[in-house]
């Protein structure tokens, strides 16, 4: 499952801040690009819904069928 939420709406936790990403030269992807990266991963069982321009949700259907008595 894949969320992205716009910093307006939704502010991630320090926890997710990772030091080793400020000495990356390499640049953040862009929203869209994580998010057509995702789907072009799984393009065969993956579901996205956008809600404008505040959160963008991607989940890929598990591959396996599990018992509806699996917990």
């Amino acid at each position: 499952m894949l969320a992205i939420f716009h910093e307006a709406f939704a502010h991630p936790p320090e926890e997710l801040h990772s030091p080793a990403s400020e000495k990356c030269s390499k640049q953040p992807k862009l929203p869209e690009e994580t998010l057509n990266s995702f789907l072009s991963r799984y393009p065969l069982n993956t579901f996205s819904m956008s809600f404008g321009k505040a959160a963008v949700l991607a989940y890929v259907r598990p591959s396996a069928s599990f018992s509806i008595h699996q917990r």
